[in-house]
């Protein structure tokens, strides 16, 4: 099932993912924020996908980073600033570990919200609406690793609207 308003499982499929995933094992460059690492990924090495080299024209200007979860470690529930990440490009380079859980308010109960979990499947990038509530966690006992695509100045919906007709 599709929730489309909070993220979309594109069709495009990444055949860099292991090598990313030992690239970012491999390298030092995290730097650290609320427990979590972040690490940029230089041009040559996300452009040698071709998928997301062919985005270029499409997409314009993008910036990829790692995002690094320890185990036990999450990120509290928010939306991203809207003034350079509205929406991002996600490829989860450890299947299986970790959730991404989006909420929404409900009117049942004051307290109560309704949560969808966005379940990776290996080698797919999702389109993800940072501009819903959402959170990230790893509850697993390995790091999790997340490939992250921040596309400049663009909507989750102007975005949403070219990788649906690729």
């Amino acid at each position: 099932m599709q929730f489309i308003d909070k993220f979309y499982k594109t069709s495009l499929l990444s055949n860099k993912s292991r090598y990313w995933l030992d690239w970012a094992k491999n390298t030092d460059n995290y730097d650290y924020m609320f427990g979590v690492g972040r690490c940029l990924m230089p041009s040559e090495i996300l452009f040698q996908d071709q998928a997301i080299k062919e985005l270029i024209p499409i997409l314009g200007n993008m910036e990829a980073r790692v995002l690094k979860t320890p185990p036990g470690y999450g990120f509290d529930w928010h939306i991203d600033p809207s003034c350079n990440r509205q929406c991002a490009l996600n490829l989860l380079l450890t299947p299986g570990i970790g959730s991404t859980l989006f909420q929404e308010k409900t009117t049942d109960y004051k307290k109560w919200i309704k949560i969808t979990e966005l379940v990776y499947s290996p080698d797919n990038w999702y389109l993800l609406n940072t501009q819903v509530t959402h959170c990230y966690m790893n509850t697993d006992f390995e790091d999790r690793y997340v490939l992250s695509i921040e596309i400049e100045s663009s909507s989750y919906s102007s975005v949403l609207e070219k990788l649906r007709f690729l």
